[in-house]
Formats: C-alpha cells, sequence, structure tokens
C-alpha cells in the first residue's frame, strides 16, 4: 500500500503540466495506510491541482489504519507557506460566516486524519474528497474565506457550572449593552454564536425550568421536568446546540389556550415547547441587552429593574405638584399583538441586528403557526404570540416607535425659543407594555390632536388605536393604570390638592372573583387545601397594592373572604 502512495504521488507529477501558483497550492496530507506488520506511517507530499481526481479516487480506499504527527503535518504546511498553530482555543473572528468557519473546524478536528485534506491559505477545504470529484479551487465557493487556527486536541464539550455560566453571560450582555450605547448606529452581525452557547443555554434552561410554565406542555406533550427526568439535561441541551449549529432548528407551532379575563372575555394565550422556550429564553439573552440601549425611560414593562409601581409612581409625580399635568389620554390598543405586522417588525429588529441567522430565527418564531383542538393548525400570517418568552421584548420593540415619536416632539420643543414654547403643550409618556398614558398640560383639543398623532404611529407597525376606550380624562375624575385608581383630591377649606392611588374598583372585583371560586370547589376537601389555596392568591395581591392608600380596601377583602370561609364550613358542617 505504500507503495501504491509514492506510485500516485509519482504519476501525478508527471501529469502536472505546468506548477500551479502560489496563491492556489496547497499541501495535501496524504496519509499512507499503516501496514500491519511494522506500524510505520508515510506521509505523501503532493502539489495540489491535477491530482485532485487521483487522491480523491486514494482517498476513498479503506485504510486499515492512519497516523500522522501534528509536528510533521506543522512542517508540511510550513513548506508551503502555511501558518499552522497548535491552540486550545478557537480564533475570534467577527466576519459573518464565524459560526460556519468554527464548525468546520470542529468537523475537521473530530475526522482528522481518516482522509486526505487539503490546506491553503483559505483554510482547510469544506467538502471531503469524493470520488470522481475533484477538489474546489483557492475562492471557489465550496471554500471559507479565512484564516484558521486547527485544534487538533479539541476535548469533548463539557456543560459549565450555573454560577460560572451565569458570569460569562453576565459579561457578555455587559459589553453588549456598552457597544450599543456608545455607538446607536451600531448593527450587530455576529451575535448568532452566543444564541446556542453552552453558557447561555445552560441560563436558558435554569430561566425554563425555573418558571411557573414549565409544567406547562407543548404540541409534544412534554414538560421541563419529564425531559430532565427521561433525557436528561445534557443530552437535550447538547441536542439543541447540534440543531442550532447546524441551522437544523425549527420552532413548532404552540398550543392555543384560551385564559378568561374579566368581563366575561377570553384572551389566547400559546404555549411553546420547552426546545422552543428554551431557544427563545437564549435569543432573548442575547437581543435584550443590545435593544435596552435604545429604549427610552418612559418605557417601564418588561424590563430588567423596572416594575409597573415605578410607572404608577411616575404618573402620581407629574399629576401633583410641581407639575400638575391635569389632562390624561388613556390608551387602549385593539386586539394588541395579534395583529402586529411581521414586516414591519422584522424591520424593527434589522435596525440592530443584521445577523441573518439571528433574523431568520426570530422570524421562525414569528410564523410558527398555532395548533389548537378547535380548529386545528393554522398558520400565523401577523400578530406575536402571547405567553412565549420572547413575545414581551418584540412588544416593547414595536411600541418603542410610539416612545420615539414622543420623545421626538419633547426634544423639538425644548429647542425653541422659550416664547414658542410656552404656546405648545407639555406631555409626558409613562408606558407598561401596552397600557399607557399620556400626562398632558394644556388645553382639552391639544390632547385631542396628540391622540390622533398617536393612532397614526401605531399605525405603522399595524396596531390600532381603540377609538372607543381611548378616553380623555381630567386628573380630577381619577385614572385606572395597571390595576390601581390614580386621582386628585382637594384638602377641604384649603387650596391643597394631593394625588391619591388606591386599588381600582376591577382589580377588587378580580381578587374577589377568584376567592369566590376558591371557596365554591368541592367541600369534600380539607380546611387546609382551602387555606392553602387562598392565601397565595391574598399575599401577592396585597403585596401588589401595599404602597397605596389600600388599608380601607384591605379590610374589605379581610371581611369578604372570611364570610366566604365561614359559609364554607357550614355547607361542610350543616349540623
Amino acid at each position: 500500500m505504500r507503495l501504491l502512495a509514492y506510485l500516485a504521488a509519482l504519476v501525478g507529477a508527471l501529469l502536472v503540466a505546468a506548477p500551479a501558483q502560489a496563491h492556489v497550492r496547497a499541501a495535501s496530507v496524504a496519509v499512507d495506510l499503516r501496514s500491519q506488520g511494522n506500524g510505520a506511517a508515510a506521509v505523501v507530499d503532493v502539489e495540489y491541482g491535477v491530482l485532485a481526481r487521483l487522491l480523491s479516487l486514494w482517498a476513498c480506499m479503506p485504510p486499515a489504519g492512519v497516523r500522522v504527527g501534528r509536528e510533521r503535518l506543522r512542517q508540511i504546511l510550513h513548506r508551503h507557506r502555511i501558518t499552522f498553530q497548535r491552540t486550545k482555543t478557537w480564533k475570534e473572528s467577527t466576519g459573518p460566516q464565524r459560526e460556519v468557519k468554527i464548525a468546520r473546524i470542529e468537523y475537521v478536528s473530530r475526522h482528522f486524519p481518516q482522509r486526505v485534506f487539503a490546506f491553503d491559505e483559505f483554510g482547510p477545504l469544506v467538502i471531503r474528497p469524493q470520488a470522481s470529484a475533484g477538489w474546489a479551487l483557492a475562492g471557489h465557493p465550496h471554500r471559507l474565506p479565512a484564516n484558521y487556527q486547527v485544534n487538533t486536541d479539541a476535548p469533548p464539550l463539557e456543560w459549565p457550572l450555573l454560577g460560572s455560566a451565569e458570569l460569562r453571560v453576565q459579561k457578555i450582555q455587559a459589553k453588549l449593552h456598552r457597544w450599543a450605547t456608545d455607538d446607536p448606529d451600531r448593527r450587530f452581525h455576529d451575535v448568532f454564536n452566543l444564541v446556542h452557547d453552552p453558557a447561555f443555554l445552560l441560563v436558558a434552561w435554569q430561566r425554563v425550568r425555573g418558571n411557573r410554565g414549565a409544567r406547562s406542555a407543548g404540541v409534544d406533550g412534554h414538560t421541563a421536568f419529564f425531559i430532565e427526568a427521561r433525557r436528561g439535561m445534557e443530552p437535550f441541551l447538547a441536542e439543541i446546540r447540534d440543531q442550532l449549529k447546524t441551522q437544523q432548528f425549527r420552532p413548532l407551532p404552540v398550543r392555543e389556550r384560551m385564559i378568561p379575563k374579566p368581563g366575561g372575555k377570553r384572551r389566547r394565550l400559546g404555549i411553546a415547547t420547552v426546545r422552543d422556550r428554551i431557544v427563545q429564553a437564549a435569543l432573548k439573552l442575547v437581543l435584550e441587552p443590545i435593544f435596552e440601549a435604545d429604549f427610552l425611560p418612559c418605557s417601564y414593562g418588561f424590563r430588567p429593574r423596572r416594575r409597573a409601581h415605578d410607572a404608577v409612581a411616575e404618573v402620581r409625580t407629574f399629576a401633583g405638584p410641581p407639575h400638575r399635568y391635569e389632562w390624561v389620554l388613556e390608551g387602549d390598543i385593539t386586539a394588541r399583538f395579534d395583529e402586529i405586522d411581521h414586516t414591519l417588525l422584522m424591520g424593527l429588529v434589522r435596525r440592530r441586528i443584521t445577523d441573518k441567522q439571528v433574523l431568520a430565527l426570530v422570524k421562525a418564531f414569528l410564523k410558527a403557526g398555532i395548533f389548537s383542538k378547535e380548529t386545528g393548525l393554522r398558520e400565523s400570517r401577523e400578530g406575536a404570540p402571547q405567553g412565549g418568552i420572547l413575545s414581551p421584548l418584540l412588544s416593547n420593540i414595536a411600541l418603542s416607535v410610539l416612545d420615539e415619536h414622543f420623545d421626538r416632539i419633547t426634544r423639538h420643543r425644548r429647542s425653541l425659543p422659550r416664547s414658542q414654547q410656552r404656546e405648545l403643550p407639555v406631555f409626558r409618556l409613562s408606558r407598561y407594555a401596552d397600557d399607557w398614558v399620556l400626562l398632558v398640560k394644556g388645553e382639552r383639543d391639544e390632547v385631542e390632536a396628540l391622540r390622533e398623532e398617536a393612532a397614526a404611529v401605531l399605525d405603522t407597525v399595524g396596531l390600532r388605536l381603540s377609538q372607543a376606550k381611548t378616553v380623555i380624562t381630567h386628573i380630577d375624575e381619577g385614572l385606572d393604570f395597571l390595576g390601581w385608581r390614580i386621582q386628585r383630591h382637594r384638602k377641604p377649606g384649603t387650596a391643597k390638592s394631593y394625588i391619591y392611588t388606591y386599588p381600582s374598583k376591577k382589580a377588587v372585583k378580580a381578587v374577589t372573583g377568584k376567592v369566590r371560586t376558591l371557596s365554591r370547589w368541592n367541600r369534600n376537601q380539607p380546611l387546609e387545601v382551602l387555606l392553602y389555596n387562598l392565601n397565595p392568591v391574598l399575599r401577592g395581591w396585597c403585596a401588589y397594592f401595599q404602597p397605596g392608600v389600600s388599608s380601607a380596601t384591605f379590610a374589605y377583602l379581610h371581611g369578604f373572604t372570611w364570610r366566604r370561609v365561614m359559609g364554607w364550613l357550614r355547607r361542610k358542617h350543616p349540623g
């Protein structure tokens, strides 16, 4: 066999009509078959060119054994002016094909040197030699235009500990946020590698598993606990990572579930599979710090270190002294995000992200489809599935056009002379997801004009403003915002006024409805079970409304719950 290898090289040299040029010269490492007798191995150095077909046929011969030393390979490549570095880390790159490059390197490292591989200044071949097929020339699309550091000692993938994974994610998020803040026009074109990074997938798994929705299954019927018990976390995440790296990941349709709302209405909720939730969580870990640099302070919903109480406090501050914004525009969006235009939404995402793989992944989640028992599988041509991990971020991206519109008007007003500023209305926007109010210091006619502007801005992203529910009220009449009733009261006998915040009637009706439902269950259950179900509802509701003027409401709720429990006990023990 060794003789055949040298004979092939000799015949190839005779067939070469002209020496290959320097820029297409390559070092083809032909690993000779090891004999069973002495175990020796030979390496044949040949020129790249006409020998392609012959070497392809030679490479397809079933080897009895292969061996080549790294130092010998380095010498061969160095002779052909090719750099070969022994390193334990992959070379960092900012090119758009970085992940494809790394995938090819890993493929080479796993299979090297069982076949004949060619290296030149463009790196290793993308395709392996096949019978009756020549190798791609330098500069061919089947070559990757990049320099490589081949790691032939790559260890198997080891998943990091949760603490180190969270630390790595936080550091990378801080970098992304800093880069996006320093350069508002910067676009990120190489972030897909972070989506399938082991640390990001591990943190995403932990967040999905620790969420209450971990007990809910998607269309595949698998919960997070089922997957962890049957398959294990690491094999499951490794499979997701391989699908993402090879671009074979396809999200499954979401399972539709109707959630009852106050007033007899129902809201659609889309439950994705655990696999899709993990990828969405990893994608959110990458995109959120980038878009957080663009979000304005008036947005409070589903953002880090922000909550609903902050939005209510802002409304309370600007409605009271010394600002005294008196007119309020309460915005209500029809159908919310069930009708948002996918093309317009993707256009907003492209303002910061140009990575084609990330954009394709976001669009795939939007187009995944919806499955319900009543209607079966149907396409999702518009709208964002409510209940998804990525949906709140996409909703903030879509509604950021409203924030930016009013912010531009405010900045333009400040640039005018003071005499002209007095003639224009002053307003302040406070938004929590799709619930928003606009406080205005001016006349009612000016507020109506601002309502028309808001409707026009929302129309640019496919959202419609409900003309019936979008009302203009005075602060003395009060408004309902995020479950609170915000109203100005004047102190009797004085000119002083105060802004009071207390639970709205709608919020009180919602919690009493839950108490009524829980106390209507089967009377065969023990009293401990009833109290166990009631206490979390009451504690959570009271904790949310504790900062306001809620003592009277708490007393009413206490009495209502006491009467319901006592009535339940009388029905359980009629004697």
